[in-house]
C-alpha cells in the first residue's frame, strides 16, 4: 500500500497508533487488524475535518481471516429460503421496504463471453441489459442477500449472473473496502461457481401466503410499515449467522 498523502497530514487510529508508527508498520504483513481502520484528521483553517477510511495491509498476506474458496462458492447457504419466487412478489418486498431495487446492474447481465476474469473486472456496474437486480434492506434479516430477476420476472439461477450473498453488505459499514474484498475480487476472480437450485432458494408457499395477508393489512391501513416489516421478518427463522471475514481474498 503507497502512501499518498502530504507528510504534514497526521494519521489517527482508534487504538492510539501515531502517524510515525503507521508509516514505520504499513507494509508489515504482521500489523494487526485494528490497525488497518484508521481516522485521517485533516486541519482546515479553524475547522477539522475528519474522514473516515479502512485500509487492508493484511490482503494477500495475512494466513488467517481471508475468504476461502469454499467460503465463496456455498455463500447462497445463507439466503436460501428466502427468494421471493418472481419479479412481481419481489416488487411487494420493495414496497414494503424489505429489499431495494438497483435496477438492470451489469454485474448480472454478463453474455457466457464475459463471464470470464477479464470479462469480469471490465464489465463493473453499468446499467444495461434487462436482468434487474434486488439487495436486502439493511438492517433487517435480509441485509446481504441478493436476487437477480429477468425480463419475463422470473428468478435467475444461472451461475453466470444468480443473486449472490455479500459477507459485506456494499450498503453497510464501510461498504467499498469490505464488500469489494470479500465479494466482488472472489466473484472477478473465479465467477460464482455452479447455477442454484430452485427449490433451496425460493421462500415457502406458506410464508408467501401470510407475507400477502400482511401486505393486504398494509393496504388496507389497518396496519403500519413498520409493523409489517416485523410481522414479516418474523415469519422466517433466524438467519444461520456467516462468519465474519475480513477483505481478503485466498487466491
Amino acid at each position: 500500500m503507497r502512501n499518498y498523502l502530504p507528510s504534514n497530514i497526521p494519521w489517527y487510529s482508534p487504538y492510539g497508533e501515531t502517524a510515525n508508527t503507521y508509516k514505520t508498520h504499513r507494509n508489515n504483513s504482521q500489523l494487526p487488524m485494528e490497525i488497518t481502520i484508521l481516522y485521517l484528521a485533516a486541519e482546515s483553517g479553524e475547522n477539522y475535518i475528519v474522514f473516515f477510511i479502512c485500509l487492508n495491509p493484511l490482503k494477500y498476506t495475512d494466513p488467517d481471516g481471508r475468504i476461502t474458496h469454499d467460503q465463496h462458492f456455498n455463500r447462497n447457504k445463507y439466503q436460501n429460503g428466502y427468494a421471493p419466487l418472481n419479479r412481481g412478489r419481489m416488487d411487494i418486498m420493495v414496497k414494503l421496504g424489505l429489499f431495494t431495487n438497483q435496477n438492470n446492474t451489469g454485474t448480472h447481465n454478463l453474455t457466457p463471453d464475459q463471464d470470464t476474469p477479464a470479462g469480469r473486472a471490465a464489465v463493473g456496474a453499468g446499467q444495461f441489459g434487462t436482468n434487474i437486480d434486488f439487495r436486502g434492506k439493511t438492517g433487517t434479516i435480509f441485509e446481504g442477500m441478493q436476487f437477480i430477476y429477468d425480463k419475463e420476472g422470473a428468478l435467475v439461477l444461472d451461475a453466470t449472473n444468480k443473486g449472490t450473498f455479500d459477507y459485506n453488505s456494499p450498503f453497510s459499514g464501510i461498504p467499498y473496502f469490505s464488500h469489494k474484498g470479500t465479494d466482488i475480487n472472489p466473484w472477478i476472480d473465479v465467477g460464482n461457481g455452479t447455477a442454484d437450485n430452485k427449490a433451496d432458494v425460493v421462500m415457502d408457499e406458506k410464508i408467501w401466503s401470510q407475507i400477502e395477508s400482511i401486505n393486504n393489512s398494509f393496504e388496507k391501513g389497518d396496519i403500519s410499515k413498520k409493523d409489517a416489516q416485523k410481522q414479516i421478518q418474523a415469519l422466517f427463522p433466524k438467519p444461520t449467522p456467516h462468519p465474519n471475514v475480513t477483505p481478503g481474498w485466498e487466491d
